[in-house]
């Protein structure tokens, strides 16, 4: 009998305040390459002194002639100072204009749901595996905790405002979306929990 881990089932993010002396809410930027959905795009600015930022616009179409229309700073520092932009673990998705959730290193991840206008840190749930769409109103998100021999478990957490974020629970039959490795859930199959 296989026993599943058991990680927090409730996390609750912390607000992050905006820098007095960074870039402000609605500061002009250049076009960033970005996630866009239902007329939406998320992404992120590295300044030259490694602070990061949320910035939020739109792409006029064709893309193919692709010009910007308004992009700007949509929230507080998110990390800094030092942030290389070729990290890869910085990535911003997103299902709406007012919904975005960035991820800023392995296991921490920030949200917001109003815009831009207040964003919560999430650290320490475990490794991203999928943005889930879940519907307009809830944001959620997939996570792996390693599990014995080729197998791993998965759960989901969801949150309406980005702030108090619940864990379901465990995923059965749960399979990567990643090109190697294939790890399959340990929930996967006859195995019992």
């Amino acid at each position: 009998m296989l026993k599943a881990p058991s990680p927090p089932s409730v996390v609750v993010g912390t607000l992050l305040t905006g820098d007095k002396h960074g870039l402000h809410f609605g500061t002009r930027v250049p076009a960033q390459g970005a996630w866009c959905s239902l007329g939406a795009c998320w992404s992120t600015l590295v300044t030259t002194r490694g602070y990061l930022y949320p910035v939020q616009g739109s792409y006029d179409y064709p893309v193919s002639n692709a010009t910007t229309t308004h992009w700007h700073i949509a929230g507080p520092t998110l990390a800094g100072p030092g942030v290389s932009p070729r990290d890869h673990f910085i990535f911003a998705d997103s299902r709406s204009a007012t919904r975005a959730l960035i991820w800023i290193g392995p296991n921490t991840f920030v949200a917001t749901h109003d815009g831009g206008r207040h964003w919560y840190r999430v650290t320490g749930i475990a490794h991203r595996v999928a943005v889930v769409d879940t519907g307009a109103q809830v944001t959620g998100i997939t996570i792996g905790l390693p599990g014995p021999h080729a197998c791993d478990y998965y759960f989901t957490y969801s949150s309406v405002g980005g702030t108090v974020w619940r864990r379901g629970g465990a995923l059965r039959s749960f399979m990567t979306t990643a090109m190697t490795p294939q790890t399959p859930s340990c929930l996967s199959g006859g195995e019992r929990v």
